[in-house]
């Protein structure tokens, strides 16, 4: 998500903060370990945190029974953020813009807890006295306008809204070749060419894989065999997985329409359980193993 080219306008855009800390007598080995640190640490955030929201939604709307565990990861994850408002440390040696978006990502995170657990809860309550953390209900406004109509594909909208938000909108980049978009970004019988942007997909991959696994779950291996079998012929003429619309249809599974990033799921989750050793040549491995615990956990 960071490239060279990022990176060196993120260095740039803090430099006044870099100057200072030397002016303050910040050892240069500190310096240039924690510049880049918090650069690539702060782009994770802005990646990470607006798509949990909407992944931690979805296992919660589907699966009750996971409501008691969920609580308790994402208490967990409230008090690790939490942590960082009482370090005055970490405060001082990062870069403002930095931090007010760190904290301003927690802060909306607890915003979308709270609400997820009916306000049971108030763990947003730690920011509301923090003006570094004030652009966190701006973030999880947005993300309430995206979850009005989501459609698989918004969470890269969703991104570049808080992105700018936050004054971070050119500290990354989306790997996406939009001028080799019909070969880079295809998945053929070889599979696709452009890795690094299918991984990017990864929250969605494993939202469809759970998918595939409760649909397949009451098929027997030839009915599953028969809707990877008819993927992968389709996919023979390419699959735009970077698009969100919903238009290819399968004779085995009539009367729905898929995306292509959604098919490349099924295919792959059907030979993982009728051939696995099949290598289909899709970095889908980690997020397949989540989506099994996933699915696991509801059995």
């Amino acid at each position: 998500m960071t490239t060279a080219a990022s990176r060196e306008v993120a260095v740039r855009s803090i430099a006044d903060h870099i100057a200072r800390q030397k002016r303050l007598g910040t050892s240069e080995e500190l310096i240039e370990q924690w510049t880049p640190r918090s650069i690539d640490v702060v782009c994770a955030q802005l990646s990470n945190i607006p798509v949990d929201m909407i992944i931690e939604q979805w296992l919660y709307e589907r699966y009750e029974e996971l409501h008691p565990s969920q609580f308790v990861s994402l208490f967990a994850m409230h008090s690790d953020a939490a942590r960082t408002l009482n370090d005055t440390q970490i405060k001082e040696i990062t870069a403002p813009v930095i931090y007010r978006a760190t904290v301003s990502l927690n802060h909306a995170f607890d915003l979308f807890i709270d609400r997820l657990f009916g306000h049971r809860t108030d763990y947003a309550t730690v920011y509301r006295r923090v003006p570094d953390a004030s652009a966190g209900s701006k973030i999880f406004a947005a993300w309430q306008r995206a979850m009005r109509n989501y459609a698989p594909g918004d969470e890269f909208r969703l991104v570049d809204e808080v992105a700018k938000l936050l004054g971070l909108d050119r500290w990354y980049v989306w790997r996406e070749d939009v001028g080799e978009r019909d070969t880079a970004e295809a998945a053929g019988p070889q599979g696709p060419t452009n890795l690094e942007a299918l991984e990017e997909r990864d929250p969605a991959v494993v939202m469809y894989c759970l998918d595939a696994l409760e649909r397949f779950e009451g098929m027997d291996d030839a009915a599953v065999f028969a809707i990877g079998s008819e993927i992968a012929l389709k996919a023979q003429g390419g699959l735009d997985y970077t698009d969100p619309e919903r238009k290819h249809t399968l004779q085995s599974l009539k009367g729905e329409q898929f995306s292509g990033l959604h098919l490349l799921c099924l295919m792959y989750v059907a030979f993982q359980r009728v051939n696995p050793s099949l290598d289909l040549q899709l970095p889908f491995a980690d997020a397949y193993q989540r989506a099994l615990g996933m699915f696991g956990k509801r059995q």
